[in-house]
């Protein structure tokens, strides 16, 4: 039962969030290092902070990254109730709907084109997921869309121990006239998605499903401007696959592609967005006053993931949950990748635009992720340029604000946060912060996870681990290849179908970047009018980019679209 004390310290903190919406933004003065304002953000500071924590998963303890301690009673575990409590009001109905109709098609499901059959039979009430169609054009367009975060142009080190299988005649018919390998590269068409070592993360305790290491080559046709497969390596076995292999055979490598992508991009996620999120917002809680114009606009951008981290406790990363029947790495080894992620991948020196020219997805003009998030990393940015301008008339100003130069050398002691400046001493490079952290907590996230989860995992042919043993030689003439002994088992099928479907939410207007900056305490600034109109103006625009640029597409990207992405971390 809440102390007494608890009781009287969280109705002051409620009081003080409503104080706080109506009391105008301001940084602080010199007046400030003591009074009201110090004392509102040295209590906060005595509730809440970072620290270094492990998670407990089937008996086992195992390091989880840098954040708040929810023990019973604390701040921490309060916000996260209450952020809880109002995502649940967001819960749909189609996650059970779907379950129950693959349970009562259970006896049916004896092919592959049976279980695909299943999202046709749910189309009523849940769209297809674009994963359900194994393609090779749809395979390809899954890397420029919703499994996008991990294809980088190759390089001769890539085929330099093992050149590609097919021949220049194939090739060409593949990757346009006259390709070959040599001009694939020189010409910048051939791409890579490298999970060689993604077995590291499997899970020890239930071998018979796993991810494969696995390395998959994709060239862009200029001609027909498609991204394609042509060629699918697993170097456990020292097989590599193409489609002019059998059927059966470049299914099932594909399959395997698509267990080592969905694995990544679901945990990484974690790692990008979450455990960079959380610390950060427990750091503004603790230097920063309510009405600092940066802790506003960035609580209200990184606001759930308190919820979304108790969440996944409970419902991702523990024992016989859905995630931990379905992934190869299961919940133990997802949280080990996770804690590796955090700890290797993790910095502030790669954002959208650092990230997208590392990897040359320039090359590609009609990469989906790559243009549609240039569109919105640009609105962002002006946005933020003219909110930082609002409030802070110079960088002496700026250098000045003691709590947001506390705040700085506060986060890089967190550590996963890598790259962290630990001196914020201009406007621009204030400017680049917030716009690398308001992007993780939206577009980049949304297009990781949230609907992107939906559309990526879909039983048959997109699973998120594989149940036999990889095949050590290639079919030979008479054999045969049953891909139902690869994916997910018919009795597991609901489970998978649950979790995916978990992540369906149609977000609402309220919610979404169309809503942004309409409520408390930004509609109460007359200053940031004109940037929030640009803003809404912006999004207008793009929205209208994304309708056109989907419009003749078999599987349009609109999980792009403005309203359909909340402005902040969203399930």
């Amino acid at each position: 039962m809440p102390s007494i004390h608890r009781l009287v310290t969280l109705t002051v903190a409620s009081l003080a969030a409503v104080q706080a919406a109506t009391t105008p933004l301001s940084i602080p003065s010199t007046s400030d290092v003591s009074g009201p304002r110090a004392a509102a953000i040295a209590s906060h500071a005595s509730e809440i902070a970072n620290a270094k924590r492990t998670i407990t998963i089937a008996g086992g303890v195992y390091p989880f990254y840098d954040g708040p301690v929810a023990a019973n009673n604390s701040l921490t575990a309060q916000i996260q109730d209450t952020e809880v409590a109002k995502l649940a009001t967001f819960t749909t109905t189609q996650p059970q709907q779907l379950v129950n109709l693959a349970t009562s098609l259970a006896s049916t499901l004896t092919s592959m084109e049976a279980i695909a059959n299943i999202f046709t039979l749910a189309d009523p009430f849940i769209s297809k997921p674009m994963a359900m169609d194994n393609s090779d054009e749809t395979f390809g367009h899954q890397r420029l869309t919703i499994k996008s975060f991990t294809l980088r142009l190759a390089t001769n080190a890539d085929v330099t121990d093992k050149p590609l299988s097919l021949s220049s005649a194939q090739l060409g018919d593949k990757c346009g006239n006259k390709s070959d390998e040599k001009t694939l590269l020189a010409n910048n068409q051939l791409f890579v998605e490298n999970f060689s070592n993604i077995s590291l993360w499997n899970d020890p305790v239930h071998p018979e499903k796993y991810a494969p290491n696995v390395v998959g080559f994709f060239c862009f046709n200029k001609e027909s401007q498609k991204l394609l497969p042509i060629e699918i390596r697993f170097p456990d076995t020292k097989l590599a696959y193409t489609s002019y292999d059998t059927a059966d055979e470049w299914t099932l490598a594909k399959m395997g592609l698509e267990a080592a992508s969905v694995l990544y991009h679901q945990m990484s996620h974690m790692a990008e967005t979450h455990s960079v999120t959380i610390p950060i917002r427990v750091e503004l809680f603790r230097n920063m006053a309510e009405q600092h114009p940066v802790r506003a606009l960035l609580v209200n951008h990184i606001y759930s993931d308190f919820a979304l981290e108790k969440l996944a406790g409970i419902r991702l990363l523990n024992e016989s949950t859905a995630l931990d029947q379905t992934f190869g790495w299961g919940a133990t080894g997802s949280n080990r990748f996770l804690y590796y992620q955090t700890n290797n991948y993790v910095s502030f020196k790669r954002n959208f635009f650092a990230d997208i020219n590392k990897r040359g997805l320039y090359h590609i003009p009609n990469h989906k992720y790559a243009h549609y998030g240039s569109l919105y990393f640009v609105a962002i940015r002006q946005f933020v340029e003219q909110y930082v301008n609002t409030y802070y008339a110079s960088d002496a100003a700026l250098t000045a604000d003691f709590e947001l130069q506390n705040w700085a050398k506060a986060c890089p002691q967190v550590s996963q946060l890598h790259d962290f400046p630990s001196k914020i001493e201009t406007k621009t490079q204030l400017r680049d912060l917030l716009t690398h952290l308001i992007f993780l907590s939206t577009i980049h996230h949304h297009a990781m996870n949230s609907m992107a989860m939906w559309h990526g995992m879909a039983v048959p042919y997109s699973p998120a681990a594989l149940w036999k043993p990889l095949p050590t030689a290639k079919l030979q003439k008479g054999e045969k290849l049953n891909l139902l002994e690869y994916t997910v088992p018919v009795k597991v099928i609901p489970v998978s179908l649950g979790l995916g479907s978990m992540f369906y939410r149609e977000v609402p207007e309220s919610e979404s970047l169309v809503g942004v900056y309409k409520t408390a305490p930004f509609n109460n600034e007359p200053l940031l009018k004109s940037a929030i109109d640009e803003f809404h103006a912006n999004m207008v625009a793009i929205d209208a980019i994304v309708v056109n640029g989907e419009k003749n597409e078999k599987w349009p990207f609109d999980l792009m679209r403005p309203q359909n992405m909340s402005y902040y971390t969203w399930v």
